[in-house]
């Protein structure tokens, strides 16, 4: 008799093709030297980029799964120690900028 339950998977990507994976990168770092993205939209482009789940994300990251779809959701006030954790990996750093308006 199984005690235990039925069997949870986390969801899983699928890994995309190198010249796709390319092409989101060219894009994403284009898009960010533009600065046409907010930060909570350059770290969902950065996760969506890399092929990871949230869940996935967050254990690459090392914040709190909860921190990362807060943040994604717009609903998160994290400190600057945990953006620049989320923002690992990617090349990128935080920094002030004059919004020209915008």
């Amino acid at each position: 008799m199984n005690t235990k339950g039925p069997q949870v998977t986390k969801p899983q990507r699928k890994k995309r093709p190198k010249a796709d994976r390319e092409e989101l990168r060219r894009e994403f770092y284009r898009a960010v030297d533009a600065c046409e993205l907010s930060v909570v939209d350059t770290v969902r482009h950065f996760r969506f980029m890399l092929g990871m789940t949230q869940h996935q994300f967050a254990k690459f990251t090392g914040v709190a799964p909860r921190l990362v779809i807060a943040f994604e959701q717009g609903h998160g006030n994290p400190t600057l120690r945990t953006l620049k954790k989320l923002l690992k990996g990617s090349g990128l750093d935080l920094l002030v900028a004059r919004n020209n308006g915008r």
